[in-house]
């Protein structure tokens, strides 16, 4: 099991203005087998992901930002890297978090905060098109 999950090295850009959230995901996606760039604002998301050598397969956005929201950061990186998959995540309800969306990519999802970690992966892997093993 630890080989399938070392060889997924996909790249995800999380993004959540909430330290603590943040980087405990972030490693817990670390040892998923995920490469894990971590930002704390939409401008350093963006400009993450434009200094990235490596295409990003996912991004993980709270939808609530400061600088940028996550709805802008999604719509200008899927410009940039149209086959961006989008992790919409919220403690607000989908209803409410994506009230006056417009312009959302089709390959966006959305998850409600709190979730657990095993409803979070399973939303990546599904994003990802990666088996999930039973």
């Amino acid at each position: 099991m630890a080989d399938a999950k070392a060889k997924s090295k996909k790249t995800i850009l999380l993004v959540d203005d909430h330290e603590a959230v943040r980087v405990s995901v972030g490693e817990l996606l670390q040892l998923q087998g995920y490469n894990i760039l971590l930002a704390a604002d939409g401008q350093e998301a963006l400009e993450i992901a434009s200094n990235s050598d490596d295409p990003i397969d996912l991004l993980i956005t709270d939808v609530i930002l400061p600088k940028l929201s996550g709805r802008e950061l999604a719509q200008r990186i899927h410009q940039v890297q149209s086959t961006i998959k989008v992790l919409f995540i919220s403690g607000y309800s989908e209803q409410a978090a994506f009230q006056n969306f417009e312009n959302v990519p089709e390959t966006a999802d959305f998850i409600q905060k709190p979730c657990s970690m095993e409803a979070l992966l399973q939303k990546i892997r599904s994003l990802l098109n990666e088996s999930v093993d039973p």
